[in-house]
């Protein structure tokens, strides 16, 4: 029993031992300081009423602000040549289809005498054109049915014929609906339509003399209207933000957009004046040294007209103001004078300070009262102050979510003996510059997070596992001593 009491104190004092020498090496770490940080405002263009614009050049989209074009649609009337072609053609009734689809050896004669009846795929009308590529007739071989008028004509020099069109089937006299002379030379010929009252699709030819035609088509001229469209956005185009009062901004940061410029450009301006005067600036300016009292920006869109910039955001950087506390102290009682001092510890209700700790110095003297009768003299204390002294502790308001920030209001002379917690220290003149604290020396409304600091988590959990080993050793050895 004395060895399992023995083993048992052992164990303990190790596991204290270890604990306190990670406690002792770790140390803890000072928190609780939240210090404003810079700010920034952003016009996001998502409610056109904040910006003055023209909403005829401007169009607000879920991707920001970008300028509107201007659609602009020319029509045109153009005059196409379609081509027709033929579906039949007799002269009499022999069927001269084939001989003239093709410019080939194949040919078809008419004179006075004979005519040839067509039918085309598409109706004609005036000022469509009926051609004819036209043969040169080399001798009177070359032309069937000849009659005496015709062999005296083939003999001229100089000969013309004429061939005019007729109603289908229908014999006319010249000129009909369109002519065409004929000076036996071999090339096309085309006969102009006139004076058609109505559109047709098949015509008789006629000639005064005889011709060779090897080949046939028609040209119908159709008018069509053409349009076109054009994209063309404005040269430029403003757009303003409202006048952004400046309360609680001590001073401005960095201007800084984000846009997407798609070959085109953006410039920037500002105004302290509401608008009456503009002052150019670049992304990315710096405006600290612009007076804070008002500030508008206005943004210029600018365009080559084939494409618009978009413009998506525009940020301002901005340290706000400190928000000034009036505080409220309340202090305790007076200790007693001790090696000339006394103190009193007083703290803020209204949070805007630390607590801090006001000394004064004491002397204690001791008074002799007048002897009464013979009797022996008593004596008694008697106390002296001087000016208390206050150490304190920085003053601290409250920002953004109840954190507490330094409030550099009425602080003095950084210093490692002005009793304040200031310059990189960790507690009251103590740690950082100064030399390094105890840790009853970390005072005021900071808290002490992570006992044994997360930078040494290494360590930590070496003494984690140390401990867990102590337990277990402790535990094994209680269970050997009962069975023995």
């Amino acid at each position: 029993m004395k060895k399992e009491r023995h083993h048992r104190s052992l164990t303990i004092i190790l596991f204290i031992t270890i604990l306190l020498a990670s406690t002792f090496y770790l140390g803890p770490a000072l928190t609780g300081f939240v210090v404003w940080g810079n700010a920034s405002i952003i016009w996001d263009f998502e409610d056109k009423n904040d910006y003055t614009f023209d909403e005829n050049l401007i169009n607000f989209t879920e991707n920001g602000v970008e300028l509107i074009p201007t659609i602009i649609i020319n029509k045109w009337n153009e005059t196409i040549e379609i081509t027709v072609n033929l579906l039949s053609a007799k002269r009499g009734v022999i069927d001269v289809t084939d001989n003239l689809l093709t410019i080939d050896n194949k040919k078809v004669n008419i004179n006075q005498q004979q005519s040839i009846d067509i039918i085309l795929n598409k109706e004609l009308n005036t000022e469509d054109i009926l051609r004819l590529y036209l043969q040169k007739i080399k001798s009177k071989e070359d032309i069937s049915n000849l009659s005496i008028v015709d062999e005296e004509f083939l003999q001229k020099e100089g000969k013309k014929a004429s061939l005019y069109l007729c109603d289908y089937e229908v014999d006319c006299t010249f000129p009909g609906y369109g002519s065409v002379h004929y000076d036996n030379t071999q090339y096309w010929n085309n006969i102009t339509l006139e004076d058609l009252t109505t559109s047709k699709d098949r015509f008789r030819i006629r000639s005064t003399h005889p011709v060779l035609i090897n080949y046939l088509e028609a040209i119908r001229y159709q008018t069509v209207e053409m349009s076109s469209e054009l994209i063309q956005y404005p040269s430029s185009a403003d757009i303003e933000t409202k006048d952004l009062i400046l309360e609680n901004i001590s001073k401005l940061g960095v201007f800084n957009t984000n846009y997407k410029l798609n070959g085109q450009s953006i410039s920037y301006q500002y105004s302290t004046g509401s608008g009456l005067i503009w002052i150019s600036l670049d992304d990315n300016s710096n405006l600290e040294s612009v007076p804070v009292d008002k500030i508008r920006f206005k943004a210029t869109l600018s365009s080559d007209q084939s494409s618009t910039p978009i413009l998506k955001e525009i940020w301002l950087g901005f340290t706000p103001e400190e928000i000034l506390c009036d505080s409220n102290w309340n202090c305790t009682a007076w200790t007693d004078c001790s090696a000339g001092s006394q103190s009193r510890l007083c703290s803020d209700l209204n949070l805007c300070e630390l607590d801090k700790t006001e000394l004064q110095n004491c002397t204690v003297q001791e008074t002799s009262p007048p002897s009464s009768g013979g009797g022996g003299g008593g004596h008694s204390p008697r106390i002296e102050t001087e000016a208390p002294e206050s150490i304190s502790v920085p003053p601290v308001v409250l920002g953004e979510n109840n954190e507490e920030t330094i409030n550099e209001k009425n602080t003095i002379r950084e210093s490692c003996e002005d009793g304040i917690k200031n310059q990189n220290e960790e507690g009251i003149d103590c740690g950082g510059v100064c030399e390094k604290c105890e840790l009853d020396q970390i005072t005021g409304r900071a808290t002490l997070s992570n006992l044994y600091g997360y930078k040494d988590t290494a360590i930590y959990l070496l003494v984690l596992i140390l401990t867990a080993i102590t337990l277990y050793i402790f535990v094994h050895n209680s269970k050997k001593i009962r069975r023995i």
